[in-house]
């Protein structure tokens, strides 16, 4: 079987940023957090968190998307009806899917709380990662009885269900409003778009408030950025990747932290995602940019300038190849363009890979295992201060104890005439 090249690979995923993504997930952030772990629990743990918001964003994503293009449409509106009926839809659609997609983001850290103490016995996260330190419950340190413990455990358990199906419903209900909402403004005939913009500059020209007129421009910038292109899961961009992927999975993640242990852990992550997905491949367009063929760089320049054209963001094979004859680029350099796009989608491909997933779990072990070994000192100095030890001495074959001493040695229950008699 012959395997696909890189210059294959790359081209079919910048045609489909959606499975750009998804590979970058699978590759850059699942498999390297499943694999560094510190014990089989962890692992299992990780394992149904990031495999659940993989199937959940991308395969709920499409599935959504498949049900929503199935609901019936009115395809006898003409003029500007018809174009306010396909915007209203775009927006609905965009509604549901975003609202939908997040709620399961948030909710999914809480089921896999659930699963991991029904498996395991327990939602100490130290004992998860196979630590002897006490962790969320903390029952031990407060001397819990089986009983005790086990009422936690039942409670939290509850607690874990209830936060994700509520989250869940939330999610479902504002998608069922956006679709309602914006079938009833189909019905209605409201405006949208750039025809409720001009609509309300009108009304701000002739006395009207001006704030509608804001209102009316803030509202179009949002419906245009924020809502997907078309309506379809497959356009989106980097920022819906930020609000309803990254957001809300890491935004999951720390509400659901089952002690200060990993909630540090899961803010570090935050902060390494967000920085990596979107700084990096960012940093490594400019540096590569610089180094195209002169007449490509300046046309991107020249485009960027215009205030009437889309910003090109990077550099694509397609737009090479697009553009290759009107720039009048020499084979060589047209040769030279594609060698560089190639060096600069594996570079990216490949530290998107170790700063996404690997350099941050390996971090977070070593931060860990110091932070609970400090707080173990911790407490072991604490407790030698409150309760110092004074030497016993001996006296032949008799041997004194302070009465301190004595004390902290008698077993719960015991009686002081029940002591041993060597006393």
């Amino acid at each position: 079987m012959k395997l696909p090249s890189i210059n294959s690979i790359f081209t079919g995923l910048e045609s489909n940023p959606v499975i750009e993504v998804m590979s970058k997930e699978i590759l850059g952030i699942n498999l390297p957090k499943t694999a560094i772990v510190r014990s089989s629990d962890e692992m299992v743990d990780v394992a149904f968190n990031e495999a659940g918001n993989t199937i959940g964003f991308f395969g709920g994503g499409f599935a959504l998307q498949w049900l929503l293009d199935r609901l019936p449409e009115n395809k006898q509106l003409e003029g500007i009806l018809a174009e306010r009926s396909q915007l209203w839809r775009q927006t609905g659609k965009s509604i549901a899917i975003a609202s939908v997609l997040f709620s399961l983001m948030w909710a999914m850290p809480f089921l896999r709380n659930y699963l991991t103490a029904v498996r395991t016995g327990t939602d100490d996260y130290t004992q998860v990662i196979g630590s002897k330190a006490s962790g969320s419950a903390g029952s031990d340190s407060l001397g819990l009885s089986s009983d005790s413990k086990q009422q936690r455990l039942e409670e939290h358990k509850q607690g874990y269900l209830t936060t994700a199906f509520k989250t869940i419903g939330i999610g479902l209900s504002i998608a069922l409003a956006g679709l309602i909402g914006s079938r009833v403004a189909i019905r209605k005939g409201i405006p949208i778009g750039k025809e409720l913009v001009n609509r309300l500059k009108t009304e701000s020209a002739d006395g009207g408030s001006k704030l509608k007129h804001w209102l009316g421009q803030a509202g179009e910038w949002t419906r245009k950025t924020v809502g997907l292109k078309d309506g379809k899961f497959k356009n989106f961009s980097d920022i819906h990747a930020a609000l309803f992927w990254g957001l809300p999975a890491y935004g999951g993640w720390i509400a659901a932290s089952r002690d200060g242990y990993e909630k540090k852990e899961q803010v570090l992550k935050a902060a390494n995602f967000f920085i990596w997905f979107f700084a990096l491949p960012a940093l490594i367009r400019r540096r590569f940019v610089k180094k195209y063929p002169k007449k490509l760089v300046d046309y991107i320049a020249d485009h960027n300038k215009s205030q009437m054209l889309p910003k090109i963001k990077r550099v694509t094979k397609a737009l090479i190849e697009k553009n290759a004859d009107k720039l009048k680029l020499t084979p060589t350099e047209k040769a030279t363009a594609i060698s560089l796009w190639k060096k600069q989608s594996l570079t990216s491909w490949l530290a998107s890979i170790v700063f996404l997933g690997v350099s941050p779990s390996i971090l977070n072990i070593w931060l860990t295992k110091r932070r609970i070994a400090d707080a173990h000192e911790h407490q072991t100095s604490a407790h030698q201060t409150r309760r110092p030890s004074l030497p016993s001495s001996t006296s032949g074959s008799l041997q004194r104890k302070s009465f301190e001493s004595f004390v902290l040695h008698q077993t719960s229950g015991q009686r002081y005439n029940d002591r041993n008699s060597s006393y």
